[in-house]
């Protein structure tokens, strides 16, 4: 993962997605002998004789199964955004001060503390350096550890009170993508029965979600 400075290029990536389902979807095809594809689905634009954007099957091998990628959206919208709510909705959101911000502005006071004594001869260079060197680490330590509690707590309170409101206004691509891993492992999406032509009518009954065991409880 390529990171520059503080910039997350995979969360990046993700945040400007088109596709709301790349590589949670996968190729339902089950070849003569009963083997399923399931090869993850990636989302691409028109070409050809299709005029909509679309989900295909990404190995080469079999690029057997495709389907019309807002109407795959929206019927896995409709399932996500009911577990989410039955779930979510009466949730509140914990806003809890980490335990450790006491001891962490003393370190702070100490780390200037030491600055000063050194400035003003109480300590030689060697002392002010062991000092600086072992406060410092407990800085870091600390600041780790407070960096982490609040990230925790940031992605427990993503999903508290949702509503489908909150689906459609507030979260952007990444965070719907989220919300939906939150829900599910997987989508099988599953070819058409033969004799079915690609023009009939969307059914989403070819669309198997795999629910995570959270979401079935």
């Amino acid at each position: 993962m390529k990171t520059e400075g503080k910039k997350n290029y995979r969360e990046l990536a993700e945040a400007t997605r088109r596709f709301l389902l790349t590589n949670i979807l996968r190729c339902g095809y089950v070849d003569e002998e009963g083997n399923l594809c399931g090869a993850k689905m990636k989302g691409m634009g028109p070409s050809g004789t299709n005029k909509h954007d679309r989900y295909r099957c990404a190995d080469t091998k079999c690029s057997r199964v495709s389907r019309r990628a807002d109407l795959v959206d929206k019927a896995i919208e409709i399932v996500v955004i009911k577990v989410l709510t039955d779930q979510y909705s009466a949730v509140e959101p914990e806003d809890k001060q980490w335990y450790g911000e006491e001891s962490l502005a003393k370190l702070r006071a100490r780390q200037q503390e030491i600055k000063e004594s050194y400035k003003s001869g109480i300590f030689s260079l060697a002392e002010y350096l062991e000092f600086k060197d072992a406060n410092d680490a407990q800085i870091s330590e600390s600041e780790s550890d407070r960096k982490k509690f609040y990230a925790e707590q940031s992605a427990q309170n993503f999903l508290s009170g949702f509503s489908e409101d909150k689906w459609h206004e507030d979260y952007d691509m990444r965070q719907k993508r989220k919300a939906v891993a939150t829900v599910l492992s997987a989508v099988i999406v599953h070819p058409l029965p033969k004799g079915r032509a690609r023009s009939a009518q969307f059914d989403p009954e070819l669309l198997e979600p795999i629910f995570k065991a959270k979401s079935t409880e």
